[in-house]
Parts: structure tokens; C-alpha cells; sequence
């Protein structure tokens, strides 16, 4: 964590780039993301998906630290997963959004 932060990430608004993936076996489909998703974001993953088998896992391509929710990222410094974390609040929208085309791309 020290390392990221000497290096700027999370201090001058660096970009993050993660890579991204989709899987479906029958009715079974799997979004990744390389960072500690937290339970509300993969709850969300999973309303958003017409599949009754949906599942989001993490520390994939790569390990970017915590991933909590926008309103988690409000109380920095009260849980370990709120401090220790490279991205700002916005990420979790954008994150929904590619996991739900990712997602509707494997229905076709």
C-alpha cells in the first residue's frame, strides 16, 4: 500500500487500469475483478443480472487492494477495507455498468 501511495496512486487522480472478464458455462456467469469486491457491490452485480446464477470474483489479472462501495469510502479510517483502497468513490458506478455489459454480452 505504501508503495502505490509513494507512487501517486490516489493522491493526483492517477488512472487505474484493471482488466476485466466474463465467463458463462449454461446458466452459470462470472464477472472478475482484480481487487476485494465488497458484499454490497456483488449483491448489486447480481440484481442487475437476468441470470439466477451470477457471480462476481475477485483477485483476478491482478490485485488492486480493497474495492468498497462509494458510501463505504465516506468513513476512510473507520474499517480496514475503507483506508486501504486506491480508488475514489466513482469507481463503483463504472464498475456496475462494464460488469452489466460484460454480463448481457454473454447472454447472446
Amino acid at each position: 500500500m505504501k508503495n502505490h501511495q509513494n507512487n501517486g496512486y490516489g493522491a493526483d487522480n492517477k488512472t487505474i487500469e484493471v482488466e476485466l472478464a466474463g465467463l458463462r458455462v449454461g446458466e452459470f456467469v462470472l464477472t472478475t475483478f482484480p481487487g476485494e469486491v465488497t458484499v454490497p457491490i456483488g449483491l448489486n452485480i447480481k440484481k442487475a443480472s437476468k441470470h439466477n446464477f451470477t457471480f462476481v470474483a475477485g483477485y483476478t489479472n491482478g490485485y488492486i487492494y480493497y474495492a468498497p462501495t462509494a458510501q463505504q469510502l465516506k468513513n476512510a479510517g473507520g474499517a480496514q477495507e475503507d483506508s486501504d483502497c486506491l480508488l475514489a468513490p466513482a469507481w463503483q458506478k463504472i464498475f456496475e455498468a462494464k460488469a452489466k455489459v460484460i454480463i448481457t454480452g454473454l447472454l447472446k
